[in-house]
């Protein structure tokens, strides 16, 4: 994921500003890091392309760019295919093509409907985070793995529809049968889902069920 940039302490940023904390003040004491450290890792994030910033008076918000990634994202679930091409084929999952799932990826999460349930997401993710040391270190690659498992378990797909612009909607039907086609993947690697047990082992994170039922 290094060409990616997203991991480690970029992806604890991540979460912090989804969850809702958007200054460097306020970022840096949650995590415990000193100001102009947080403002070095901020600038780094903001020249990838990952974050954004406005200014408010003599303060400055900074806020996720989606369209970056949702890049990231499209790009990691293309390696994992890749890398199973054997299950994918064992499988005969049909999959969209490198430049549709990227288009896919940047149409749905260009929908408030995808950043709140991000933003929900990370704020949970955040939340356990502050009882559990493993949680407060969940990789970028975790964080795109739940929210995949969130859409490709569902069962409500009729009615997230209804949420979706029109302009969205087959993007996103495409979105969730590509999660859908994702989870069954994985859990042809690994019967036993131990991905799934590790992100879901502490019965406070269930919580993260009611996201996509709201």
């Amino acid at each position: 994921m290094e060409k990616r940039g997203i991991k480690g302490t970029s992806n604890q940023i991540l979460v912090k500003i989804a969850s809702g904390i958007n200054y460097a003040s306020d970022l840096a004491k949650n995590t415990g890091k000193s100001i102009p450290v947080m403002f070095r890792q901020l600038d780094e994030l903001m020249q990838k392309g990952i974050l954004t910033k406005e200014r408010s008076g003599k303060k400055v918000e900074y806020k996720i760019n989606w369209k970056t990634i949702s890049k990231d994202f499209a790009d990691f679930i293309k390696d994992e295919f890749n890398l199973s091409k054997d299950v994918v084929s064992k499988l005969k999952l049909d999959l969209p093509d490198v430049k549709e799932l990227q288009e896919i990826f940047e149409s749905s999460f260009s929908t408030d409907y995808l950043q709140e349930i991000l933003k929900e997401m990370y704020k949970d993710i955040e939340s356990v985070g502050n009882i559990s040391y493993d949680y407060a270190k969940i990789t970028f690659n975790e964080s795109i793995n739940l929210l995949m498992e969130l859409f490709g378990t569902t069962d409500k797909e009729k009615e997230i529809m209804k949420k979706i612009p029109a302009k969205n909607k087959e993007a996103f039907k495409k979105f969730i049968k590509t999660s859908k086609a994702y989870v069954k993947m994985k859990k042809e690697i690994d019967p036993k889902n131990k991905l799934k047990e590790k992100l879901w082992r502490l019965k406070d994170y269930l919580v993260i069920t009611r996201i996509i039922r709201t």
